[in-house]
């Protein structure tokens, strides 16, 4: 995966939330003049914005863009409603939605493997926002669903160059707030081992063997919470001519270098 394949799929997200979010505004508004948004009553809404609260979008969009053209039979419902400038944002917004969706998808095919929950959002998006004749309410159903997963889509991959996710890590990539705090545990207890041993009783050498595994094991652990994910692979580069390679990922592959330099140091 390269950054500019995963850099565009974010940008064509934000392009689509902030429509989205556009939308949704209008939309409210819509509401509330049809006697549906919050804090008013299902009967306050009078004359066309009440009839606008059963209208589904695509139709009073379609209706709206003959009439700009010069089309259309007088009426005055639509007449009334298509000159309201929250009409036109929706319509227009949710066309301009449609089109980035295409954007978006084509991104997101770029990128190997597809992102999860990108493909997720662009397919709701498409399923509940764009392609069906909402009415106002439903559309701001739909709008919150969408709108709330966009937030929570990821902003970057959940290990570099595709490696696996972070061990604890939520579905996006998130890291819990517990993981700094268990590295600072292990930091401390690999500090006090080290003081231990250096001050109060340093390792034989039969007993040296046990002393690697351990010093290791707690660096590993302390870099895995602390750093989220390592990498290593190839040969140990202090040695030359060294016949020792590695490949791990993660705190595994902290575990693997530092026992084989403290072995080979020794």
């Amino acid at each position: 995966m390269t950054g500019g394949a995963w850099a565009a799929v974010v940008a064509q997200k934000d392009l689509c939330l902030d429509l989205m979010r556009e939308i949704a505004g209008a939309n409210a508004r819509i509401l509330q003049r049809a006697g549906l948004g919050a804090g008013l009553g299902a009967g306050v809404g009078a004359g066309v914005w009440a009839r606008m609260g059963g209208e589904g979008y695509n139709s009073v969009c379609r209706a709206c863009h003959e009439r700009r053209n010069g089309g259309g039979q007088p009426d005055a419902f639509f007449d009334a409603v298509c000159a309201e400038p929250d009409i036109g944002t929706v319509c227009k917004r949710k066309w301009e939605l449609g089109e980035t969706l295409d954007a978006y998808r084509a991104a997101i095919v770029a990128v190997s493997p597809a992102p999860a929950d990108h493909d997720a959002l662009e397919r709701l998006v498409r399923r509940s926002v764009t392609a069906p004749d909402r009415t106002p309410q439903e559309l701001a159903d739909a709008l919150a669903r969408a709108i709330a997963l966009a937030e929570a889509a990821a902003d970057a991959p959940a290990a570099a160059g595709g490696a696996a996710q972070v061990a604890g890590a939520g579905p996006n990539g998130t890291v819990p707030a517990w993981f700094p705090l268990a590295g600072v545990a292990f930091s401390a207890v690999t500090v006090l081992f080290l003081m231990y041993l250096v001050v109060v009783a340093p390792p034989r050498d039969e007993s040296r063997r046990v002393f690697d595994v351990l010093m290791a094991l707690c660096v590993a652990s302390a870099s895995a919470f602390l750093g989220g994910t390592a990498a290593a692979r190839g040969k140990l580069p202090l040695f030359k001519d060294s016949p020792v390679q590695f490949s791990a990922v993660g705190g595994v592959a902290v575990f693997v270098v530092v026992f084989l330099l403290m072995r080979y140091a020794a």
